[in-house]
């Protein structure tokens, strides 16, 4: 071999292992979000069993924050009533309200529709303040205020609007708003930014969200095929939620496509 092909071979070797090193230097790290897993809820056809496996898959979550923030679940829900901290989470949902309210009331339609919504779900409509928003979804809540942003709402399809409302109320039936103050409270009085707290926080609204959509579309099928609409929308407008804090929405659809099934199996039995 000459002189001329090795020195060609020495520098197609070194260019090689200069890229090579490159690519290794500038690769994207692996995503290390954890995700939750839900298929282990669907093992049985029996409501009943879904419900107690999610009360099981929130308890170990919570094993993980009450070793943290020296809090059980229900300590934190006592921490809720308790009037200091009450009276603060009170004036957090007025300062929402004020954010994101608008001038114009919310529209006859979706008054009537929202309340079939409660009867559905057996909650006091007197409990809960209808407010028109302008955030920047279709529609959001706190334990005690469902928002509805119309201008986007009311581009949706009635089943699709129907699943997001039940959505949210499962969200105030859960109080799961004010579980989320309590829990960023704790942790700014006890000074803690651990990635230990900061993963077991995502993973519990992770949870809380998925729960939401499953307590809707459990209720009945009308809402599951709302939520299977609404994930496919939302895939095909943005793709896989990139928030640590937020199921995948591949995650969200397939929890409505095991529900539909689900619905679909005991209504052959």
């Amino acid at each position: 071999m000459n002189l001329k092909k090795i020195n060609l071979l020495v520098i197609f070797a070194l260019t090689y292992c200069f890229f090579h090193i490159l690519e290794t230097r500038l690769a994207i790290k692996p995503n290390l979000i954890q995700r939750l897993s839900f298929d282990h809820i669907f093992k049985s056809n029996s409501v009943k069993d879904i419900l107690k496996a999610l009360i099981k898959q929130e308890k170990s979550i919570w094993i993980v924050l009450e070793k943290i923030l020296c809090k059980t679940k229900q300590e934190c829900i006592t921490l809720k009533q308790h009037n200091e901290w009450a009276t603060e989470y009170k004036e957090l949902e007025e300062k929402i309200i004020t954010e994101h309210h608008t001038a114009t009331p919310i529209s006859q339609e979706n008054y009537h529709l929202a309340h079939e919504v409660f009867n559905d779900f057996n909650v006091d409509a007197q409990s809960v303040t209808l407010v028109q928003s302008n955030s920047l979804s279709p529609a959001s809540s706190t334990d005690t205020t469902l928002f509805i942003n119309e201008e986007l709402f009311n581009t949706m399809e009635p089943l699709v609007q129907e699943f997001i409302l039940a959505h949210e109320i499962s969200h105030i039936i859960m109080k799961d708003h004010s579980t989320d103050f309590v829990i960023a409270k704790l942790k700014e009085l006890q000074n803690i930014n651990s990635d230990e707290l900061n993963q077991a926080i995502n993973l519990l609204s992770q949870f809380i969200e998925a729960r939401a959509d499953i307590l809707a579309s459990l209720h009945n099928e009308e809402y599951t095929l709302g939520h299977i609409l609404f994930m496919v929308d939302e895939l095909s407008f943005s793709g896989n939620t990139p928030y640590d804090d937020y199921p995948l929405n591949t995650t969200r659809l397939d929890l409505g496509e095991k529900i539909l099934d689900l619905h679909a199996s005991n209504t052959q039995i």
